[in-house]
């Protein structure tokens, strides 16, 4: 221990007498050390990392594709890649669809709908109202993902019906940042985009929802699908975006146990989506097709030009890691 710190000493002594080598040799180090954890946080996240729940690798987004002209609107929709054809896939899917698509899913499977929103304000009391990025989920959506819970509970099937009372999750960053960890927020009243709402619950810390960020907000409060015509009207311009063939704003993601569970689900999902009428099943020679995309990363995939992106950059840096030591090296020879 006394080798160890004649060591330190002397090396600091040595620094001392030359400052401008010291100098060059921390900042050199500096730029290195920093540009490679910046980059490895970001590659871990959009890369490495799967969502904080139980078994993500069994989790798969139902996405779609057609030719030909249509005519739809699509509201918050994200274009995966088909792992099969490469071509690109639509992530959204209107009200009538998913629920044809849900009668026609095997009992051992899992599948729920969600929405991300834009703007979602919460207020309580006479606090000022704070932004947040918000979801729409059904009654399926907490238990399908297994999310870890801090509090309370997730949205059930009867909260996820018309005419329900309002019922609010809330992320666990969203309760620190707005609530301070008060352990009480659990049957509080808040007001979402001015409707009431009762707090159920509060995700784990590590669940931020499905989005990763960006266009898409992390998700830091979840209300029922059911409240869309009263919590984010401006989705369309008639009362209620459950009736409309037109509107695709749902997606859904599945969560399948095996291979083979996949293989005839998908199988039942592709039949179902190219025989329920909607604006995509026409007399034009074209026919849609439905195909399952990884989810244990989100609902928003990185691209393969994007992951290729992200591991080139990951390299330069390591790069420009090297080529400061050497560069401190021959300075210190």
């Amino acid at each position: 221990m006394g080798s160890w710190g004649a060591d330190v000493r002397y090396a600091f002594r040595a620094l001392r007498k030359s400052p401008g080598f010291a100098l060059v040799a921390v900042l050199s180090l500096a730029i290195g050390i920093g540009a490679n954890t910046a980059m490895f946080g970001v590659v871990r996240t959009l890369l490495l990392t799967p969502l904080p729940v139980d078994a993500p690798e069994q989790l798969r987004l139902l996405a779609w594709n057609r030719e030909g002209d249509f005519s739809i609107n699509q509201s918050g929709t994200t274009d995966y890649r088909d792992p099969e054809t490469g071509a690109s896939l639509r992530s959204s899917f209107s009200y009538p669809l998913v629920q044809a698509l849900r009668e026609a899913t095997p009992r051992d499977v899992d599948l729920f709908a969600f929405a991300f929103l834009r703007g979602v304000s919460v207020a309580w009391g006479d606090q000022p109202a704070f932004a947040a990025g918000g979801a729409l989920a059904d009654a399926g959506y907490f238990s399908g993902l297994r999310v870890p819970m801090a509090l309370g509970r997730g949205i059930t099937a009867d909260d996820d019906r018309p005419g329900a009372p309002l019922v609010a999750v809330l992320s666990h960053a969203f309760w620190m940042r707005a609530f301070g960890g008060d352990p009480s927020v659990v049957g509080r009243s808040v007001r979402v985009n001015g409707v009431p709402a009762e707090v159920v619950g509060v995700t784990g810390p590590g669940f931020k929802g499905l989005s990763l960020g960006g266009f898409f907000p992390q998700t830091e409060l979840t209300v029922p699908v059911s409240a869309q015509p009263s919590v984010y009207a401006a989705l369309t311009d008639s009362e209620s975006a459950f009736g409309e063939d037109g509107l695709f704003w749902l997606r859904l993601m599945a969560r399948v146990p095996d291979a083979a569970t996949e293989a005839r689900a998908a199988q039942a999902w592709d039949a179902t989506f190219r025989s329920t009428p909607s604006p995509l099943v026409a007399e034009d020679g074209f026919s849609p097709f439905l195909r399952l995309v990884d989810g244990a990363h989100g609902a928003q995939p990185v691209r393969d030009t994007t992951a290729r992106l992200l591991w080139f950059l990951f390299g330069v840096v390591g790069i420009v890691l090297l080529i400061a030591c050497v560069n401190l090296a021959s300075l210190m020879l």
